[in-house]
């Protein structure tokens, strides 16, 4: 079961019930958007081999980046200390 847009917006205005089930599709489909979004720290997880991602350094800014081998290379090259990491978002 997938919730429409549409049946999402007029949940959230008022003018429909999503019941138990859909509550849980869309708590579930909440929780998925959460795991794609949130800065991970390096030091609790690391990206998979061979993963293209952002992270983010110790002044803050933000780099592409493609992790391989326990490194993370940015795409500029070069050695950067990172503190942070999260997955490249879907494309539109």
């Amino acid at each position: 079961m997938k919730i429409t847009e549409e049946a999402l917006n007029e949940a959230i205005d008022g003018k429909r019930e999503l019941g138990e089930i859909g509550l849980r599709f869309a708590l579930k489909e909440l929780r998925g958007l959460r795991q794609k979004t949130t800065w991970l720290p390096l030091e609790d997880k690391q990206p998979e081999d061979d993963t293209l991602c952002l992270a983010a350094d110790v002044t803050g800014v933000i780099w592409t980046c493609h992790y391989e081998s326990g490194e993370l290379t940015p795409d500029t090259g070069g050695e950067v200390d990172f503190t942070h990491w999260m997955p490249l978002p879907e494309l539109p």
